[in-house]
């Protein structure tokens, strides 16, 4: 089975941090002193965790998923 933690987080990021290490932008509506705790992919991100969507067949997930804020290319 694949682990998906790859690193022990070593402390937690604010979704502005986690933005601007990254150049991008946050939404309107995102709260930039929201904190993440880890990165996850999009099935298994809960809550304090970071994922990412493409977009495509990811759809459904990206939908259906609990992660507390997401990377999205335009």
């Amino acid at each position: 089975m694949t682990d998906t933690l790859f690193f022990s987080p070593s402390r937690t990021l604010t979704l502005a941090e986690a933005a601007e290490l990254a150049k991008a932008e946050l939404a309107p509506e995102a709260d930039p002193k929201r904190t993440i705790a880890g990165v996850k992919p999009l099935d298994l991100a809960g809550p304090g965790e970071l994922s990412f969507f493409e977009g495509g067949r990811y759809l459904a997930a990206f939908r259906a998923s609990a992660a507390g804020a997401c990377f999205v290319k335009p």
